[in-house]
């Protein structure tokens, strides 16, 4: 199953550059366009937007036809990229940016779906590690794609990242699926979900985690007097950690289960937070920030997934329900951290809403073991 692994870390690779490239490209459009900040965050906002409405219904339809749900999402997600560099208005900047994140919700519960089926529960973890491994370095990649649309033809630029994405889907023609892969995607219930629903909840926390330390964490690292270029640093420094931790954390699950790992990575994920909200020096804040993303972001995720699809299977839930469910609460977690714990840092202080993040990953990691429980019987 090694290459379903790489093609759908590719998948996700893919999916996380394209997202993250908008970030050089904003001032651009903003110049361009004459937007206000509440245009440019539209635009910015509406990726989100559209992963979450895609993401229940890429789980839905790859609970049928799974290899055709993830065809259909890569032409999609190819589709748009083209469009999105040959757009000549805001509205049809927006628009195509909405249908990037639906095509790329659809690929992400599609192929993670059929990753957690196809490979064997006792390789789950190491797999579902590499595959957000890279998922990780492509959100460090995805501003390098942008910067050079910058310097150059941006519409040639998003063309051949468009052509590049659809060949994807040459591979997934020619990997099997397993013969029991429906059933294990429907389920004998659809809505035994409880595991599911308490991973989603788990990695909500993570998702807010993350998209508040990538709002808060630049403008204190500016208070502090470091440049653009310093930020930057910390963040693709951060990203690249994260996408180390994933693979480490990964063959740690495959040894010892999700439990452990997944406590130890949120309990990590508490302390920085902790540290993060008290008054800190730029270089202290920074390596903290480093440690935080890759606990949260590479640590917590793939056992938390891991562990949901074990218990999803034993409980005969759908599985490509639970990967819907856990990519949807990611998305909704971190539009929530970016948007609202910036939000209650300008009307209190940031050790607030900080404090609350490094509360909620205490609980989560105490109740980690609990709410996520196989069967007796099972690891």
């Amino acid at each position: 199953m090694r290459r379903l692994t790489a093609l759908v870390g590719l998948l996700f690779a893919a999916e996380c550059v394209l997202y993250s490239a908008v970030t050089p490209l904003l001032p651009r459009y903003a110049a361009t366009y004459d937007l206000s900040k509440a245009g440019a965050g539209l635009l910015a906002a509406s990726y989100s937007v559209g992963f979450i409405l895609g993401a229940p219904l890429g789980g839905w339809a790859a609970a049928w036809h799974l290899r055709r749900t993830l065809l259909c999402g890569i032409g999609l997600f190819a589709a748009a990229a083209v469009a999105f560099g040959a757009a000549s208005s805001i509205d049809v900047l927006d628009g195509t940016r909405l249908i990037q994140g639906i095509a790329g919700g659809v690929i992400w519960s599609a192929a993670l779906a059929w990753l957690i089926t196809a490979v064997a529960p006792r390789e789950r973890g190491g797999a579902i590690g590499t595959a957000f491994g890279a998922a990780t370095t492509g959100t460090v990649l995805g501003p390098v794609l942008g910067t050079v649309a910058v310097a150059g033809a941006g519409d040639w630029v998003f063309a051949a990242f468009g052509v590049l994405s659809a060949t994807l889907a040459l591979p997934i023609l020619r990997i099997g699926e397993r013969s029991d892969a429906g059933a294990l995607l429907r389920g004998a219930s659809a809505s035994r979900l409880r595991p599911a629903l308490a991973a989603g909840a788990l990695v909500a926390v993570v998702g807010a985690t993350l998209g508040a330390l990538g709002v808060l964490v630049p403008l204190r690292l500016a208070d502090h007097g470091a440049s653009g270029l310093e930020v930057g640093v910390t963040f693709v420094g951060a990203a690249l950690v994260a996408a180390l931790a994933a693979r480490l954390v990964g063959a740690a699950v495959n040894r010892r289960g999700p439990s452990l790992p997944l406590r130890a990575c949120l309990l990590v994920c508490a302390l920085c937070l902790a540290a993060i909200a008290a008054p800190s020096a730029g270089l202290l804040l920074a390596a903290l920030t480093i440690i935080a993303i890759a606990a949260g972001a590479g640590g917590c995720i793939g056992p938390c997934v891991t562990r949901a699809a074990e218990a999803t299977e034993r409980a005969g839930g759908s599985l490509a329900a639970a990967a819907a469910v856990v990519n949807t609460s990611f998305a909704c977690g971190e539009i929530a951290g970016a948007s609202g714990v910036p939000a209650l840092a300008g009307r209190l202080t940031e050790a607030a809403p900080l404090g609350a993040l490094a509360l909620l990953a205490l609980i989560a990691a105490a109740l980690a073991g609990g709410t996520l429980r196989a069967r007796p019987g099972t690891r």
